[in-house]
């Protein structure tokens, strides 16, 4: 018999570690050219939030131009292209952040807490290709498919 347990109503285990890589790859570029969590600095200042914004829309944009064209419009550096997805999910990233530590209500805000306490559910009733035995078996295929 399994322990008993609720599910969180996020799972962190789903973010693609390549998302966060590149990421964090622009997080210590930040921190060589402008200081650590110098981002913060943009707390209650809706010029700046506006500005990274406006950044990110020209990020998106310009990914956006290379899927549907196939020419690259933006910047190069050391000759390879900005990871502009990235960019755009640094500032997604830490606007949310700034938006909870101003404390800022959204319409959205609040929405998974009550989710969270609508759809709780007891891991037993999972359905059954989630349960980890079941990804554990997966894992073990998968590891026999690359060792040969």
């Amino acid at each position: 018999m399994r322990a008993k347990s609720d599910r969180e109503v996020f799972d962190l285990t789903q973010i693609p570690f390549e998302a966060e890589k590149r990421v964090g790859v622009i997080f210590r570029e930040g921190e060589i050219k402008y200081d650590r969590n110098n981002w913060r600095n943009g707390l209650n200042d809706i010029s700046y939030q506006l500005e990274r914004a406006n950044h990110a829309l020209k990020h998106l944009k310009i990914y956006v131009h290379w899927l549907e064209h196939g020419e690259y419009l933006g910047e190069f550096k050391d000759g390879k292209p900005e990871d502009d997805l990235a960019k755009v999910l640094w500032f997604c990233a830490t606007q949310m952040e700034i938006e909870r530590l101003e404390g800022i209500k959204k319409p959205y805000h609040g929405i998974i807490e009550e989710e969270a306490q609508e759809e709780k559910i007891p891991l037993e009733q999972e359905p059954e290709e989630n349960k980890p035995e079941k990804t554990i078996g997966k894992v073990n295929a998968f590891t026999r498919l690359l060792r040969g």
